[in-house]
């Protein structure tokens, strides 16, 4: 199928500037230009009614730069919803799904979780927002992206490892409810790409 792009990547909370525990995953499927991201957190201790908002991030000169793709209200003890973005623009920023090195969330209540498919450290002090039409990235509020809240109970977790290994898995790792223990590291995984698949890329590349 012409350019579609689909993975998972377990999601880590992050407690005074230091990775944590897994907290669950997300799922990002990319079809042609629409890119949708599914989360799926259980975090003990949350409280619901908190805005939570997620960030796709790229690297530049030693910091992540945030691009806001949009923000859900956490549950109980769980952050769980769907948002969608342009593949080619993700957040309006001109960035593709192919530059982003990871997805942050970040909650109003203090809460920090991340996930990184470039094998590099996320180190939370090194997070900024970028803002549109700002010459520096600062802190927004306008989420640019289509938001679609799912409360619903979509099955258990996959179990994840605890070791330092880059968090990006197979798709088939989770259809199969298995997960790998050992220590090897997993390459960013871009799941299910047809042979079009660098030509939609191109062409979006293009076109921006």
């Amino acid at each position: 199928m012409a350019g579609y792009q689909r993975f998972v990547a377990y999601v880590y909370e992050y407690r005074k500037g230091k990775k944590d525990g897994s907290s669950g995953y997300v799922r990002v499927e990319a079809r042609d230009r629409k890119c949708r991201v599914e989360v799926h957190l259980r975090c003990v201790g949350l409280e619901p009614g908190s805005r939570c908002r997620v960030y796709g991030f790229v690297r530049q000169e030693g910091l992540m730069d945030g691009i806001l793709i949009g923000s859900c209200v956490t549950g109980r003890e769980r952050i769980e919803c769907a948002l969608e973005t342009d593949t080619g623009d993700i957040g309006g920023m001109g960035k593709s799904l192919q530059e982003l090195g990871g997805l942050l969330l970040i909650s109003d209540a203090g809460g920090f979780w991340g996930t990184e498919w470039d094998d590099q450290p996320i180190r939370p002090e090194n997070f900024r927002e970028w803002k549109k039409k700002e010459t520096e990235p600062l802190v927004s509020t306008d989420a640019s992206a289509n938001v679609v809240v799912d409360n619903s109970d979509l099955g258990d977790l996959p179990e994840s490892s605890t070791e330092e290994s880059t968090s990006v898995i197979d798709i088939n790792s989770i259809n199969s409810d298995q997960t790998s223990t050992d220590d090897e590291e997993y390459k960013p995984v871009f799941g299910e790409t047809s042979e079009d698949s660098s030509k939609t890329d191109n062409d979006s590349s293009t076109n921006q």
